[in-house]
């Protein structure tokens, strides 16, 4: 019999992941703020529980996938949360994109009290995450990722190992992130140039990616959507990308590091944000290269050194 695992956070990529461990033959219990959310989950086997630290037993293994550092926090310290159940031994992998302050706080946490945080960053869409084909980024303490490694490898095909500082699996995920971020906004700048000189931006970006140089997922997808201005399917909603970019931001402020590219990333990502664009495609980021001045203006208004706090 397999060990029956916690799983908290049945989003887009929480659901197909535990959905996945079921049909790898692993016990589950289940909590989501969104109790609909739990539904295909408990027609597969799974058992709901009303708070996210029931979902774990003394010395379990519990993933969390979260949307950000405070949602992190809030399952894991706050009141009814899994450290005051995990107990000695027990493991608590997160699988969300936070920032490496709030993953080092946890791991000190965690370890204080005899048990173990882990971060296992992961890197691909909802539909990747239904066919197990994620890469995942693991971090932390050697004997829990031995625990934890027969579940990643029911989620993913390539999994890294990138030692015991537990912060560093978030800083490689933002790292991925910052370069899709940073192709599709030179994807927009270079069709704002053609279209200026009045060739079809849907037919130039389609041309990019019929060229062998330009082949994968990030210019085919995003491409398409920028080259036809259609951003409605929201494979990263504008928020989350600018959460996202905000953590990279932060993480090179913490370093001492210039990121400008990321600067103006962050820059036409806001402007998105205020136009009211939120839950829209990050891609849309690109019908804001046109309004640089603007994009600027708004971040210096919002005051980009205390973009958010996680």
């Amino acid at each position: 019999m397999k060990e029956r695992i916690g799983f908290v956070g049945l989003g887009q990529m929480g659901q197909p992941m535990a959905l996945n461990l079921l049909q790898a033959g692993f016990e589950l219990r289940v909590f989501d703020l969104d109790q609909e959310r739990l539904g295909p989950l408990i027609a597969q086997g799974a058992e709901p529980v009303s708070g996210p630290g029931e979902v774990t037993e003394p010395g379990g293994i519990v993933l969390s996938m979260v949307p950000d550092g405070r949602a992190l926090l809030s399952v894991a310290l706050g009141e009814g949360g899994i450290l005051r159940r995990i107990g000695q031994g027990g493991v608590h992998l997160s699988l969300s994109t936070v920032s490496p302050e709030v993953a080092a706080q946890l791991g000190k946490v965690y370890e204080e009290q005899g048990s173990h945080y882990l971060a296992g960053t992961v890197l691909g869409r909802p539909e990747v995450a239904q066919a197990a084909q994620l890469s995942i980024f693991l971090s932390g303490h050697s004997d829990a990722k031995g625990r934890v490694l027969p579940l990643l490898q029911s989620l993913g095909t390539h999994l890294y190992d990138l030692g015991e500082r537990v912060e560093v699996a978030n800083v490689v995920k933002l790292g991925y992130n910052f370069l899709i971020a940073a192709a599709i906004e030179a994807m927009g700048e270079a069709a704002a140039l053609v279209e200026q000189y009045s060739a079809d931006r849907a037919q130039f970006l389609r041309m990019l990616v019929e060229s062998p140089l330009f082949k994968g997922a990030v210019y085919e997808g995003y491409g398409r959507m920028i080259g036809e201005r259609d951003y409605s399917e929201a494979r990263f909603p504008v928020a989350m990308g600018l959460k996202d970019v905000e953590l990279i931001l932060q993480a090179a402020d913490h370093v001492d590091m210039p990121l400008p590219f990321a600067e103006i990333v962050y820059e036409h990502l806001l402007a998105a944000r205020m136009g009211g664009r939120t839950h829209e495609d990050w891609s849309v980021l690109v019908d804001f290269v046109m309004q640089a001045e603007t994009g600027a203006a708004v971040a210096a208004q919002a005051g980009r050194p205390g973009r958010i706090s996680q």
